[in-house]
């Protein structure tokens, strides 16, 4: 299954200059830019997806990740030591050498199959609760407890 758009959610200084690019190629009906939306509104982003894809290299802490993959998405990410903690490489998610070769091919992976997709998915979400809140916080009471 090949996905119909392309939604960018965000804003920031290169705005203009993709904006410049998508009219150049000619792409205006198959990306939508949304720019800055509220983080309340993220999650109908989030459900009205097929894959997820994180391409950044100098997000820290890479939280919205674990939000795609808590709305069953599958996530496709740049290799990154601090996303190695969230996504087990081929099972509940993809990290991909920083080449945009590389990345691309791996989009185009699981967006035409729908087996590997749905697996991937169900499986982000299984991971991702275990991060949630009430997760963390039988953690830290685990850990209170144990002190």
């Amino acid at each position: 299954m090949l996905a119909g758009f392309l939604v960018l959610v965000g804003d920031g200084p290169e705005r203009e200059n993709i904006e410049k690019l998508i009219k150049k190629l000619n792409l205006s009906e198959k990306i939508i830019l949304f720019g800055a939306i509220e983080h309340k509104d993220l999650s109908k982003v989030y459900n009205g997806a097929d894959v997820f894809a994180f391409s950044s290299t100098t997000e820290t802490q890479g939280m919205v990740i674990l939000e795609a993959m808590a709305c069953r998405l599958p996530v496709v990410a740049v290799e990154d030591k601090v996303f190695e903690q969230f996504i087990e490489n081929g099972k509940d998610g993809f990290l991909v050498e920083k080449t945009l070769k590389v990345f691309a091919e791996k989009l185009q992976q699981v967006l035409e199959n729908d087996n590997l997709r749905l697996k991937i998915a169900k499986n982000a979400r299984a991971k991702a609760e275990k991060f949630s809140l009430e997760e963390i916080a039988k953690k830290f009471d685990t850990l209170y407890k144990s002190l």
